[in-house]
């Protein structure tokens, strides 16, 4: 099988009993050209309703996800041939593009870089996700390969049934041969998802329930130990995150707009970028 094409069907039955509804079969995959107008349409009528999500202007969505697909950085739910959600999630192993999204996009780096918050999110698999906030200096790394998780959505009818999690997590196996790779050959000692989350995300409230941290740790967490593991076993035993967190702003656009060009600070919505890492240490100490 391709390592980058996945392809699972997920079967809801478990949650038939919480929502009182029939089995299902969706489909989660690599986004592919024959999804285009099925993405447009949801962002057209749905997506653009929702303030979480980069909705660029409307002549240029079509090109925004084309761009996307053509780099395999798009997954969609599919059910009866139908997209009914998505999501951007790729390995940033290109430098210009990773230095662009770090320090426009997230702001972890570059002169715009202002810290909100630092600590650690605990999870065990078992109890609920924990956040403990630094007020001391945290282990920093140089060397980290970068996961971006970018925007998702999905569409108000078949939401609360665990699929953007299952999402989630058949992106992330997509990008995990990739990842192992780039980890090797450059002797990274964290692996680091970045995203960007607005204040009704629970972008200025680390922590609390209304985080989106706190269900993005419960998908990472494990994810990243994995991996982790596969180069030094100790890395099993840890249960727990790095986090940062930085001004930052959602790239926002005037939806009539001639130009694919973010509005400036000013007229786009408060939010933080965030930084989750796991550190990788290397058998051979290096």
């Amino acid at each position: 099988m391709n390592r980058y094409v996945l392809s699972i069907t997920f079967f809801v039955s478990f949650f038939s009993a919480l929502y009182s509804m029939e089995p299902e079969n969706f489909e989660f995959r690599l986004a592919t050209s024959d999804d285009l107008n099925s993405l447009v349409c949801l962002m057209n009528e749905e997506g653009c309703q929702e303030e979480g999500i980069v909705i660029p202007p409307e002549k240029f969505r079509a090109v925004y996800f084309q761009n996307a697909i053509d780099n395999k950085e798009l997954f969609v739910i599919a059910k009866d041939e139908e997209v009914i959600g998505y999501k951007k999630l790729f390995l940033m192993d290109e430098e210009a593009k990773r230095n662009s999204i770090l320090e426009d996009e997230i702001r972890c780096k570059g002169a715009q870089s202002e810290l909100l918050n630092k600590g650690t999110f605990f999870y065990d698999g078992v109890n609920e996700v924990q956040f403990v906030e630094f007020s001391e200096q945290q282990p920093s790394f140089k060397n980290q390969v970068y996961i971006y998780n970018g925007g998702d959505f999905t569409k108000k009818a078949f939401r609360r049934r665990g699929l953007n999690k299952a999402l989630m997590l058949v992106a992330l196996r997509a990008v995990k041969p990739k990842t192992e790779d780039y980890i090797a050959k450059h002797k990274c000692d964290a692996v680091s998802l970045v995203y960007g989350i607005t204040g009704g995300n629970g972008a200025f409230s680390p922590g609390l329930s209304s985080d989106r941290t706190r269900p993005i740790t419960r998908a990472f967490l494990p994810y990243a130990r994995e991996i982790a593991t596969g180069f030094d076993k100790e890395s099993s035993q840890i249960f727990c995150v790095l986090h940062e967190r930085y001004k930052a702003f959602k790239p926002s656009f005037d939806p009539e707009d001639n130009e694919f060009k973010p509005l400036s600070d000013e007229f786009s919505i408060p939010g933080a970028g965030v930084v989750l890492s796991f550190p990788i240490k290397h058998e051979d100490g290096k």
